[in-house]
């Protein structure tokens, strides 16, 4: 179920695909939405990429040996945007519990209607090669 107070719509970055949207003014540190999806093997990743059962870009590296899958899983998280090599900057970062649970916290106050970001890593950039 997608968080009542976030809307998908196309990304502010050019040729970014879906992004999200607040449709409520955040504080700094507020818990925004948690990213569902399946927590796999790096060995299950590895798999399902080459088989074109999941997408690079929906899956999250979680620990040194897993990863959280959210291709098949419908939640708004999951098409935040990292700001990186655009005019706009992160205003959230993914959060990791002791329990692999993924979640979004924003970084500064963010304003009704403006779009979420936030960063992938560098590693990411690196692999996508963009």
């Amino acid at each position: 179920m997608l968080d009542k107070f976030l809307k998908i719509k196309k990304s502010t970055i050019p040729k970014a695909g879906k992004g999200v949207f607040t449709k409520i003014d955040l504080k700094k540190g507020q818990y925004v939405c948690e990213i569902i999806g399946e927590i796999i093997s790096i060995k299950e990743y590895n798999r399902r990429l080459k088989n074109n059962l999941t997408v690079e870009g929906y899956s999250i590296e979680i620990s040194s040996r897993r990863y959280l899958d959210t291709w098949n899983h419908e939640c708004a998280g999951k098409y935040i945007n990292d700001a990186y090599r655009s005019s706009f900057k992160n205003n959230c970062e993914l959060c990791i519990d002791d329990d692999y649970k993924v979640y979004v916290q924003t970084l500064r106050k963010i304003n009704k209607g403006e779009e979420l970001f936030l960063s992938y890593g560098e590693e990411y950039w690196k692999i996508i090669k963009i």
